[in-house]
């Protein structure tokens, strides 16, 4: 699948738009539930918006633009498709379709208190460490 960067400027700002939001919005939720739209929203100050589509191919993603209600309404002034291959970022992995590798470390202590039926009462403590993705240490007190 193939990533595209799409920026849609509008021929008329964010009032004259809006007849048209409630078919936009359901379209493009409709693309998000299905995995082809993995980012959008508005450019902050400008009269523009980018969207981020997931598609077999540049055919494919024309069609589902053709389909769009922004553009079928006529207020889409222009279109600037661009294919992206990211690379580099903390979603990368989501956007290829991996978990990433988790890298950390960390310590803690804590303590605990309870009551059971038939231990009556427990009171216990315990310290741990981890570093890296699987390795690391642990220690427990006794109660």
């Amino acid at each position: 699948m193939t990533k595209f960067v799409v920026e849609f400027e509008y021929n008329v700002d964010r009032a004259g738009r809006q007849g048209l939001y409630p078919a936009h919005a359901e379209n493009l939720y409709r693309l998000a539930d299905s995995g082809v739209l993995l980012l959008g929203g508005p450019l902050v100050g400008e009269n523009a918006g980018i969207l981020l589509y997931e598609a077999e191919n540049r055919a494919e993603l024309q069609r589902i633009l053709d389909e769009e209600p922004y553009v079928t309404g006529g207020v889409v002034a222009t279109v600037r498709i661009r294919e992206w291959s990211p690379g580099k970022g903390s979603w990368v992995a989501a956007l290829n379709g991996r978990t990433p590798e988790l890298v950390g470390t960390g310590t803690g202590t804590g303590t605990g208190f309870g009551t059971g039926p038939e231990t009556g009462t427990e009171t216990g403590f315990g310290t741990g460490t981890e570093t890296g993705p699987g390795t690391g240490s642990r220690a427990e007190g006794a109660s």
